[in-house]
Order: structure tokens, then sequence, then C-alpha cells
């Protein structure tokens, strides 16, 4: 479905307040750190968002593709 395509996209736009907190932990030695949770906190929400759309999407072929995609995240997040 190209409408959730576009969501999808649309979420992954780059974030210039996560820059921004990035450039100051980078002068400030804390960079790994501030990443690590930015990235933690990106991923979350994105799974919240595969989740709604799991919820209401109506095609079975589209349910699997985001159940995918939300047990990659889950992976990464250390949740399975």
């Amino acid at each position: 479905d190209t409408g959730t395509v576009r969501y999808i996209e649309h979420t992954l736009k780059k974030d210039v307040a996560s820059d921004t907190q990035l450039e100051e932990a980078a002068n400030n030695n804390n960079f790994d750190a501030v990443f690590i949770k930015t990235m933690q906190d990106s991923l979350q929400t994105y799974a919240a968002r595969l989740q709604t759309m799991y919820k209401t999407s109506k095609s079975a072929a589209e349910k699997q593709l985001l159940q995918n995609d939300f047990n990659s995240v889950s992976r990464l997040l250390g949740k399975s």
C-alpha cells in the first residue's frame, strides 16, 4: 500500500532535534550514550507505529510485512 510506504518514509526523515543533541553530545564527550538513547527512543516509537498500522491494516500481506518489521525492531531493542 503506497499510503503505508509514504507514512513510513515520513517517519524516517531527518530529525533536527536529534542532530542537535548528538552534536552537543559529541562536543561534551558523551556521544555514545546519547546516540544509544536516541536510537532506542526512535526504535520504540517506530515499533509503536508498526503496531498501530498492524491493528488497522485489512491486508494479510501487509500485516505479515508489518509483523516482520516489528519482530526485527524488537530484536534490536533486545525484546525477543
